[in-house]
């Protein structure tokens, strides 16, 4: 049985021919929904693929991944580069100012467990212990409410939102993106987006997680903190029972993962994020990876190694 410390693992997929197409990809990211993980994987294997083919082309042009998270971006009037994979928390349509389309893509996460994991990253970051008094007042914040109903249909922070503005995001999630899914279908969604781009496997860390001394209980405001964000229910509940986990054109079952993995690993969270991406050959730890993860003790060995 795993270890909750366990690496997960994401399968890629081997390319069938020489050429590989690459799919464009934009992560509408929801604070504390998951997304630096998936981020973290996409684009550490974008990392690999694209150290493989300068090896083979040195001069070959390649796209940009980046993350677009500064709210003054939102006024740029475009965004000249070429990006294969971008993610931003701006609110949409942020990604409407790239010179190329996207294939959109959400992750979203129970609204109380949402709040609540917020509320305790925003602790810890900041090395205070939570307490219900002032999880009490984070909560009432209009910037903590509806957060992800207020990103997919373009409202700022401070505005407040309707239960009519949450059946209009329920309406672009299932009209604009491409897939979506919870925090239950990251592993799902990442594989996916790792086999329709031929990228190479990815083993990572949970990244960015709240330590587990700054954690709290805060059912006591659980009913407050869903009467607050009851226009968040709807996109929820669409997301949890009909997830879209699968891009157009993704291959169903029988891959071949990619003959190379990426291993990402954090190497610091309290203070502020930070990692470590080594690259390894597939054949020498796929036999070691059961139930979607590889013991951590192994984990550790690899970066280890010379």
């Amino acid at each position: 049985m795993s270890d909750p410390y366990d690496p997960y693992w994401f399968a890629g997929r081997a390319a069938e021919s020489g050429e590989i197409d690459l799919r464009r990809i934009f992560l509408y990211h929801v604070p504390k929904t998951g997304g630096t993980t998936f981020f973290s994987a996409i684009s550490a294997a974008f990392s690999l693929l694209f150290h493989i083919v300068r090896q083979q082309s040195p001069g070959a042009a390649l796209p940009d991944v980046a993350r677009f998270d500064d709210p003054a971006l939102a006024n740029l009037p475009r965004v000249a580069k070429d990006h294969v994979f971008a993610a931003s928390h701006l609110p949409y349509p942020f990604h409407a100012k790239f010179p190329h389309p996207f294939s959109l893509m959400t992750i979203l996460r129970d609204p109380y467990r949402r709040v609540l994991s917020s509320y305790t990253y925003a602790c810890m970051r900041k090395g205070k212990s939570p307490s219900q008094a002032e999880f009490a007042i984070f909560i009432r914040r209009p910037e903590n409410i509806a957060v992800q109903v207020k990103q997919l249909i373009g409202r700022q922070p401070q505005e407040a939102v309707t239960i009519e503005d949450g059946a209009r995001a329920v309406e672009l999630l299932q009209g604009k993106f491409s897939f979506y899914g919870t925090t239950d279908h990251i592993a799902a969604l990442t594989s996916a987006i790792l086999q329709w781009n031929c990228l190479p496997n990815v083993l990572i860390d949970h990244l960015n997680k709240t330590e587990q001394h700054y954690r709290f209980d805060g059912q006591a405001l659980e009913d407050e903190v869903r009467a607050l964000n009851a226009a968040e229910a709807p996109l929820f509940a669409l997301a949890h029972a009909n997830p879209a986990l699968s891009p157009p054109g993704a291959p169903a079952g029988g891959v071949l993962p990619h003959p190379r993995t990426v291993l990402v690993r954090e190497t610091e969270n309290a203070g502020q994020s930070g990692g470590r991406l080594k690259g390894v050959a597939t054949s020498t730890i796929v036999d070691r990876i059961v139930d979607g993860r590889l013991p951590k003790a192994e984990f550790d060995r690899l970066f280890a190694e010379a």
